[in-house]
């Protein structure tokens, strides 16, 4: 793992959606651009903000809006992806990251069901956390949550061990 400066590779990703959003007449922001740099793979972290995006993107209806945000709490940097979809029942929030999941209502937007199984075995690989939360008809919103990188000053010892 790496150094990630969140902000650029976030910034990269939405602007690689635009076009697709703008036929899809979807607003796409990126809020809080905040300077986050988090201790990752680069193109792991590229992959789970393309699945996360496309699915807002696949699940909003035209004049909708989708914002991606980065805000930091404590050691952890937070990326979120909002949409105004048709959300998730709540009975399928605990299999939404299965693989091949395919939440009901969505037989007839395209693709496998393998994108936030794939999310979700990426994040926890390098030490993070992905969770969702969704009403029915009003979106979702799924978060990230990274370490942050941390200066070399403020690296943590390693535990004594006094029976060695």
């Amino acid at each position: 793992m790496d150094p990630v400066d969140m902000g650029i590779l976030v910034e990269e990703v939405v602007d690689s959606f635009a076009t697709l959003a703008k036929e899809g007449q979807i607003q796409m922001t990126f809020v809080d651009k905040i300077p986050s740099t988090v201790l990752g793979n680069t193109s792991a972290l590229r992959q789970v903000l393309i699945n996360l995006i496309s699915n807002a993107l696949k699940f909003s209806q035209q004049g909708a809006t989708v914002i991606v945000g980065l805000s930091e709490e404590m050691h952890w940097i937070h990326l979120s992806v909002k949409d105004e979809g048709r959300g998730i029942p709540p009975q399928e929030i605990p299999k939404i990251f299965d693989r091949f999941y395919r939440a009901t209502g969505s037989e007839q937007i395209q693709g496998a069901g393998l994108g936030l199984s794939v999310a979700k075995l990426l994040v926890e690989a390098m030490g993070g956390r992905i969770l969702v939360e969704s009403a029915v008809g009003t979106g979702s919103t799924f978060t990230v949550s990274l370490q942050k990188q941390r200066p070399l000053h403020e690296t943590l010892p390693f535990p004594s061990n006094p029976q060695a």
